[in-house]
């Protein structure tokens, strides 16, 4: 897969496996093709969530959804993007990224062998993208 955002083309799948490197981050997929620049759709790990949220002192019953736009997940999730971005050139560089409220589920957004339906994705979370360019 290749994405040509900028008018540079960029391959997705070296970004995708950085930034999932993150104990926070469950899946991460890199948008951006025709568009002026990389961004990145990403769902955080429920499990790392509950000890994340614990050691943060939220309540246990609060949801990713609900603190999606929240400073402090952002800011955790913008130190995965920092890092996967100092691995690749300028041009190929996640500009913005947007945390999605829940995570992927098997059969929709992932097949049975655990591998992201981009097309699926990108459709669903067309929105979510669009916001990311506004």
């Amino acid at each position: 897969m290749l994405l040509t955002a900028g008018g540079q083309h960029v391959v997705p799948s070296p970004l995708e496996d950085k930034v999932r490197e993150h104990w926070l981050i469950a899946e991460c997929v890199v948008v951006g093709d025709r568009r002026p620049y990389v961004a990145a759709l990403i769902t955080l790990d429920e499990a790392a969530f509950a000890r994340w949220k614990k050691r943060q002192g939220r309540p246990p019953g609060v949801t990713i959804s609900e603190l999606r736009d929240d400073p402090a997940p952002l800011a955790v999730v913008q130190q995965a993007v920092d890092r996967a971005n100092a691995a690749v050139s300028r041009p190929e560089t996640i500009k913005r990224f947007r945390i999605l409220p829940g995570p992927f589920q098997v059969g929709a957004e992932l097949t049975p062998t655990g591998k992201v339906r981009r097309d699926y994705v990108l459709a669903k979370y067309a929105s979510d993208i669009n916001a990311l360019y506004a």
